[in-house]
């Protein structure tokens, strides 16, 4: 598969692109998450609970609402929100109900990063890493 960067204005603000990006574990927080753009990306088994992703683009209900994702629907982007439908009980993600080996671990990996915050990375580092490994 074949990774293309496209250089940005600097008269323009930098947004976050994570089309095709997997997230798997742990949790996502702290982020500016402005105009990034989530087309196609997925997620597992990961608490998104603190991200806002009212100004992202490219998001989906189908790729969030799963079993081990858990997420907060007053976050969710308006396109989404509205789709719902009223009292979106449907939107409550089901993480933890199954009790399965993979959301005890998310949740494992979510009580050791409110433990010892030290052991995540930043938006920025995060960036840094991936922008770093496509070099």
């Amino acid at each position: 598969m074949e990774e293309s960067f496209r250089r940005i204005s600097l008269d323009r603000p930098q947004r976050a692109n994570f089309k095709n990006a997997t997230f798997f574990g742990g949790r996502l927080d702290g982020a500016d998450l402005k105009g990034a753009d989530f087309a196609d990306a997925k997620f597992d088994l990961i608490n998104l609970k603190a991200v806002d992703f009212r100004e992202a683009v490219g998001l989906t209900l189908e790729q969030i609402k799963k079993d081990g994702v858990d997420y907060e629907e007053s976050s969710l982007p308006a396109n989404i929100r509205e789709s719902l439908p009223v009292g979106a009980e449907a939107c409550k993600s089901p993480a933890g109900a199954r009790g399965d080996e993979g959301v005890a671990e998310a949740q494992r990996r979510d009580a050791e990063m409110d433990a010892d915050v030290s052991q995540g990375v930043s938006l920025a580092q995060f960036d840094h890493q991936i922008q770093n490994r496509r070099r």
